[in-house]
């Protein structure tokens, strides 16, 4: 008769040993927000957090302070709905963040330097930046150029006298603020409670940085549309409308002012121009050039004037051997480090003026393709879009 299979004693089975994730502690147990005016609404990982868990600490004159109980931890992700009336205190404005673990013990704190900082002004992408935690992270929150004067004070009453953080806003009156906590964030050094030495000269270890975001932002690009083009010279002219439609809208092209470029010659052996009107963000506009001239199709698409170049720069980042450069609605600059907030202005389609401080304002150039700028008197100090 076979031996069984499994003939001898069963052998004892090795007992299970369960392996336990590691589970990060949080961030934060606690948010407090100063916001000049106030805080319309705020939501963790798409949420709304309820009106239960928001406490109003102080009222300054319209100006509020809260306490949000909300746990925070790696991953997570909030985001702010504030506003501001601009026609108040002379325009100015203030929100800033801790999130807290207790007194002056900061888990996360609003710094418009670092990339977990996002903002979105359009409605219309509101929806997505709250429910998706990468949906907007492009777009960099700012500082503030004029920031109410009372609210870092106020931070450090309900925060901590250590508060080392910084006031931040977004492009508009109402702003949507994103704050993406990083699995790897470094935690804030709270600032001494009674300072011997100037702000500026205390060092604190240098953060890591962020995963760069998934995209830059580039400039502002307009529709374009041609309403008609004549080719010709005197009364004699060629409806080319057609041609440059697809030459500008289509293809986007470098095309000469020639007859086997626009496929017709109206009155040969003589010079002739191209008359074209077109439209550009709702403004219509004219155009003329001239026999073997060739065209840009940036000409179309770029800022044509001070007011174009006023609503193309904001949101678009620039590349320097000192580092970048972002510009904002709110015409502030914010990039790599220097004192103070600088102002820029456009001057021209082509010409931006950056002040830097009140000794110094300097005013920059740019190219023919609106890529690059460069200061008027040292074309070696060159500023490259980042597409």
């Amino acid at each position: 008769m076979p031996a069984p299979l499994f003939a001898g004693t069963k052998p004892k089975a090795e007992p299970k040993t369960e392996k336990k994730a590691h589970k990060a502690g949080p961030l934060a147990t606690h948010l407090i927000t100063v916001a000049d005016d106030f805080v319309v609404e705020a939501y963790k990982n798409g949420v709304r957090i309820q009106d239960g868990q928001r406490k109003l600490l102080d009222e300054i004159h319209g100006a509020t302070v809260e306490r949000m109980n909300v746990e925070v931890r790696p991953g997570d992700w909030l985001v702010f709905h504030v506003v501001n009336n601009h026609l108040r205190w002379g325009g100015s404005k203030y929100f800033a963040v801790a999130g807290c673990l207790g007194t002056n013990d900061f888990g996360f704190v609003s710094d418009p330097a670092s990339e977990a900082w996002s903002v979105c002004d359009e409605p219309s992408r509101v929806r997505d930046f709250i429910r998706q935690r990468e949906e907007g992270t492009e777009i960099r929150a700012g500082a503030i150029a004029k920031p109410w004067e009372e609210g870092d004070d106020h931070m450090r009453e309900h925060a901590g006298a250590g508060f080392p953080g910084k006031a931040l806003w977004g492009g508009g009156g109402s702003t949507w603020i994103k704050f993406v906590a990083p699995k790897n964030l470094p935690k804030p050094v709270a600032l001494p409670s009674h300072e011997t030495v100037p702000v500026k000269e205390i060092t604190t270890p240098a953060p890591t940085p962020p995963p760069a975001p998934k995209a830059m932002l580039s400039p502002t690009r307009w529709p374009v549309q041609i309403l008609y083009a004549m080719y010709g010279s005197g009364d004699r002219n060629a409806d080319v409308t057609l041609r440059l439609k697809e030459l500008v809208e289509v293809k986007k092209a470098v095309f000469a002012v020639d007859p086997p470029t626009l496929g017709i010659d109206p009155i040969p052996y003589w010079n002739k121009s191209l008359w074209i009107a077109f439209i550009k963000d709702g403004v219509r506009r004219e155009v003329r050039r001239y026999e073997n001239e060739h065209v840009l199709p940036e000409y179309f698409y770029g800022p044509q004037d001070a007011p174009e170049l006023t609503k193309w720069l904001p949101n678009s980042r620039w590349r320097s051997e000192k580092g970048e450069l972002q510009f904002y609605a709110d015409h502030t600059v914010v990039g790599y480090p220097f004192e103070g907030t600088p102002q820029w202005e456009a001057l021209a389609g082509n010409k931006v003026r950056i002040t830097w401080s009140a000794e110094r304002k300097v005013e920059y150039v740019f190219d023919w393709t609106w890529s690059s700028f460069h200061e008027a008197e040292n074309d070696k100090s060159v500023f490259h879009v980042v597409p």
